[in-house]
């Protein structure tokens, strides 16, 4: 039997990835360019923008946010996100960190948060979770996420907020005694 040029050389690729340990990226994004598309290193929480239809690498998390963000230099885009398990008798309010693994951000300049969005990456919780972003410590917009449910929301809703202003989100898992959920936020500051 013989082996044309292009199979040898995709046999020999395979075998140095193989050799190498390199995993070809497993999280595939929609391909929607609607979209802002990013992959979050899990352990690190670093955050980078990719391609409509890139994949992230298997030690990260796709995450998409609603494209209509404002000008170069007009605006910021922050997320946060996480995983979390039940915990009965755990604190039932749980700090959702910044892609810097922050617990929260202070703003640089004044603007208005909008564009929310909840992207339910996995959940079996067996109750509701409510995410609400705070600033300065008061709630602020706020979303219920339905047990088990894994469809994405559009949290409606803007903030007014000042330079030195702190922002964080919290996940409130006080109807939940069983199951994990992993979640990323993702909103606009113009």
């Amino acid at each position: 039997m013989t082996r044309s040029k292009t199979g040898w050389l995709a046999l020999g690729i395979g075998v140095v990835l193989a050799l190498t340990g390199v995993t070809p990226a497993v999280y595939a994004h929609g391909g929607d360019p609607t979209l802002i598309h990013a992959c979050v290193n899990n352990s690190s929480g670093e955050v980078k923008i990719v391609d409509a239809n890139a994949s992230c690498k298997h030690n990260e998390t796709a995450l998409d946010w609603p494209g209509n963000s404002a000008a170069l230099g007009g605006g910021s885009i922050m997320v946060h996100g996480g995983s979390f398990g039940a915990c009965p008798g755990c604190p039932t309010n749980l700090i959702i960190r910044t892609g810097g693994g922050a617990a929260e951000y202070r703003l640089p300049w004044d603007g208005t948060i909008q564009n929310t969005r909840i992207r339910i990456i996995s959940n079996s919780y067996n109750g509701r979770a409510v995410v609400t972003l705070f600033v300065n410590g008061n709630p602020s917009v706020s979303t219920t996420i339905p047990a088990g449910s894994t469809t994405d929301i559009d949290v409606p809703g803007t903030v007014d907020v000042f330079d030195g202003d702190r922002v964080s989100v919290i996940i409130d898992q006080s109807a939940v005694s069983s199951g994990s959920m992993e979640i990323g936020v993702s909103y606009e500051i113009l």
